[in-house]
């Protein structure tokens, strides 16, 4: 018994000592960046998260295969949407921890009567000069799957295993928001390298 009670001391010192390791620099804008999305959307669940990170490294290349159809979306979109709803979204929102890749609102980009083919120009030019893969990704969301086990971000952790083992099975693909996002915050947006948008826009929000 004293066998046992000695060994379960010396694990709970091993966790304890585990959770105190300092973070790294990356960890704590990855954290840093969560928090943010999850005090600016209330309700924002694991999948959002995922989706986040997804498109912080990959962009949305997957619009970009057809550039007629990519295209032709955009502008669909933004003609059904009412360009008066959710006055207090931001031009731009930043989705990587190093500031790299953004999302652009775009009701409030139509607002500002922006231009959309120099949007679509920025889209095509980050596809094409984003050299991440999905490896890079999974690397990351690893990260994200540490940070919540260890009491860093704040999710289930149960849901969490659960989620990560669904898309592991399914090599981590593309998914959407979560139905009580999509439902609230009504996500339209297009994904972009910063400096892209800056380049076609001479602008910071």
């Amino acid at each position: 018994m004293l066998f046992f009670k000695k060994n379960s001391i010396l694990m709970m010192a091993l966790i304890v000592a585990a959770c105190s390791q300092p973070l790294t620099p990356n960890q704590k804008k990855l954290v840093q960046l969560v928090e943010r999305h999850q005090k600016q959307y209330p309700g924002f669940e694991i999948r959002d998260a995922y989706k986040l990170l997804f498109q912080s490294s990959l962009g949305v290349g997957h619009l970009i295969a057809d550039t007629v159809a990519a295209k032709n979306y955009l502008l669909q979109e933004m003609g059904a949407l009412n360009d008066t709803a959710s006055s207090d979204e931001e031009l731009i929102e930043f989705i990587a921890i190093d500031s790299s890749m953004i999302r652009v609102n775009l009701r409030p980009f139509m607002r500002q009567h922006l231009d959309p083919n120099l949007l679509f120009q920025a889209m095509m030019e980050t596809a094409i000069y984003n050299k991440k893969t999905k490896k890079d990704f999974a690397a990351e969301w690893r990260e994200f799957v540490f940070l919540v086990r260890n009491g860093y971000l704040r999710f289930d952790s149960e849901k969490l295993d659960e989620f990560n083992h669904g898309i592991a099975l399914q090599n981590y693909p593309m998914i959407h928001h979560s139905e009580f996002y999509s439902a609230r915050y009504a996500p339209a947006y297009r994904v972009v390298y910063y400096d892209m948008f800056k380049k076609y826009f001479n602008r910071i929000q």
